[in-house]
C-alpha cells in the first residue's frame, strides 16, 4: 500500500500558521428558500475566500472547520458546495462539526493532492471532529483522480487522521452516499513533533465509521485501524477503529481502482483490500449487524 498519509503530517507541520491568517466566517442567519451553508464559530478558507449563502463552488480552496476553536458547516436545502479539500478539528484544540443533509444536497472535494490541497476529507487533525451526511445527501470524494495518480500527491480521507484526535462519520438514511476515492483511513495515529506540531505523544486516536438506515459508502480501498508509521512516534500511540454496517440496505462497498506507487510513479491496481489492526498498537472492530452489508 503506499505510504499516502505520510504527507499529511509534513503539511501540518506548518499548517497552523497558514490557519491563523485565513478568514474567520460568521454567523448566517435565517431561513430563505434557495440553497444554504451556513457556518459559525472558527472556519477558515485558504486561499482566503468566502462560503456563499447559496450554491458555492471553490475547486482550489480548503475550508478547516474547528481551527483551532469551535466551529460548524451546515449544508442543506438541495445546495452545492464543490472544495479541494475539508477538514474538521484541527490545531490541537480544535473541534469541528459538520451536517450534509437532505435530498439534491451535494458536497464534492477535488483536490489535488498537494500543497493546501494535500488529502480531501479528514476528520481530526489534532481535534475532534464529527461530520453527519444523513437525509439522502451526496458527499463525493472520489472525481478529479487524474492528479491524484501522480508521484507526490496524495487524495486519501481519514476518520481520525492524528494521535489523540477522535473522530466520528455518520452516513444515515435511504439515498445518503459517501462516496471515497483513493485510501479511507480510520484512527490514523499519525504524530509529528520535529519542526512543527501534529498529534499527542503517546495519544490514542479514535475513530468511528457507521453506516445506518440504507445509507451507503464507498471507498476504493481502507484501513481500519492502521500502524504508526510517523518517524516522530514515541511506539506508544494507539490507533481505536470501529466501523458499524447496521439495518436493512445500509452498505460498505470497497471497489478497487488505480493508485500511484510513490517509489516509481507507476499507476497500478492494488485491489479492493481492507486492511484492519495493522499494528500491535492497533484495534479494529468490524460490526456487521440487523441486514447490513460489506
Amino acid at each position: 500500500m503506499p505510504r499516502a498519509a505520510e504527507p499529511l503530517s509534513r503539511r501540518f507541520a506548518f499548517r497552523p500558521l497558514a490557519i491563523a491568517a485565513a478568514t474567520a466566517i460568521g454567523c448566517l442567519h435565517g431561513a430563505p428558500s434557495f440553497a444554504l451553508i451556513v457556518t459559525t464559530g472558527d472556519v477558515g478558507v485558504d486561499p482566503i475566500g468566502t462560503l456563499g449563502q447559496g450554491d458555492t463552488t471553490l475547486p482550489s480552496s480548503s475550508v478547516w472547520v474547528g481551527s483551532p476553536g469551535v466551529g460548524t458547516l451546515t449544508v442543506d436545502s438541495a445546495s452545492f458546495l464543490q472544495l479541494a479539500r475539508l477538514g474538521f478539528g484541527s490545531g490541537g484544540t480544535g473541534a469541528g462539526t459538520g451536517t450534509i443533509s437532505g435530498s439534491g444536497t451535494r458536497l464534492e472535494l477535488v483536490g489535488s493532492g498537494t500543497a493546501n490541497q494535500t488529502q480531501r476529507l479528514v476528520l481530526g487533525e489534532g481535534g475532534t471532529g464529527t461530520l453527519t451526511v444523513n437525509g439522502g445527501a451526496l458527499v463525493d470524494a472520489r472525481g478529479n483522480q487524474a492528479p491524484c495518480l501522480l508521484q507526490n500527491r496524495f487524495c486519501d480521507s481519514f476518520v481520525g487522521g492524528a494521535a489523540g484526535d477522535t473522530a466520528i462519520l455518520n452516513v444515515a438514511g435511504t439515498g445518503t452516499q459517501v462516496l471515497i476515492g483513493q485510501n479511507l483511513f480510520v484512527a490514523q495515529p499519525s504524530l509529528v513533533t520535529t519542526g512543527g506540531s501534529y498529534g499527542q505523544p503517546g495519544g490514542t486516536t479514535t475513530g468511528t465509521v457507521n453506516v445506518t438506515g440504507g445509507a451507503l459508502l464507498s471507498t476504493d480501498r481502507a484501513q481500519i485501524g492502521p500502524r504508526h508509521w510517523s518517524a516522530d512516534s514515541t511506539g506508544t500511540e494507539i490507533s481505536n477503529a470501529v466501523v458499524n454496517i447496521s439495518g436493512p440496505g445500509s452498505r460498505w462497498v470497497v471497489t478497487g481502482g488505480n493508485t500511484v506507487d510513490q517509489g516509481k510513479g507507476n499507476v497500478l491496481d492494488c485491489g479492493a483490500t481492507i486492511l484492519a489492526a495493522n499494528d500491535p498498537n492497533a484495534k479494529a472492530a468490524l460490526n456487521v449487524t440487523l441486514g447490513g452489508v460489506i
